[in-house]
């Protein structure tokens, strides 16, 4: 099972340089080479997709307009969550569509992908935006109400824990125990 393994990786690491290679022509010349790129969107390795989605990203914005269908059902659909973001990302630049509704996601497990969504519904003016407030409003609830943080993250927040860092710029004091151990040479 070793050599298919290594197989797939050497597979894809083809078809990934490929994409970034078609990522180095002229707008006109990637344009022409756009529909292989979108092909690729079905691409067993998500890496693949990725790539692909980031060329896409390289045409102009009427070129990639061309494409939206196919970047929206990579954001809505693709079971990558780095697919998702990077087809948010790369929508953001292109003023959202009429059915722009069917990639909004806002509701995305990932929370990189919802500020790329949200990041692109920006762009809409008042009245395109409007059947998208619900949802917009719904993403400033906590998604993590009643969870409790781990303590080592509180740790990382809290002025003058495990950073040093205390509000004014000022190193936060040391505490006693590390005091006693630099003292005592540890």
């Amino acid at each position: 099972m070793l050599n298919g393994r290594s197989s797939q990786c050497n597979e894809m690491t083809v078809r990934k340089t490929a994409v970034e290679t078609l990522g180095k022509l002229d707008a006109a010349a990637l344009a022409q080479n756009a529909a292989a790129l979108v092909a690729t969107l079905v691409n067993d390795i998500w890496g693949v997709r990725v790539a692909a989605i980031e060329t896409l990203g390289r045409l102009g914005a009427e070129a990639l307009a061309q494409h939206e269908p196919a970047l929206a059902k990579a954001a809505k659909e693709d079971k990558s969550q780095a697919v998702r973001k990077t087809a948010c990302l790369v929508m953001h630049t292109l003023k959202p569509s009429a059915g722009y509704d069917t990639y909004a996601k806002l509701d995305d497990s990932v929370w990189e992908v919802r500020v790329a969504a949200v990041e692109t519904l920006s762009k809409l003016d008042a009245t395109a935006l409007a059947p998208h407030l619900p949802a917009i409003v719904a993403t400033l609830e906590d998604r993590n109400a009643g969870a409790s943080l781990p303590s080592t993250f509180i740790a990382s927040v809290t002025p003058g824990r495990a950073t040093g860092w205390h509000p004014g710029g000022k190193r936060a004091p040391a505490s006693r125990s590390s005091s006693v151990a630099t003292m005592a040479g540890r």
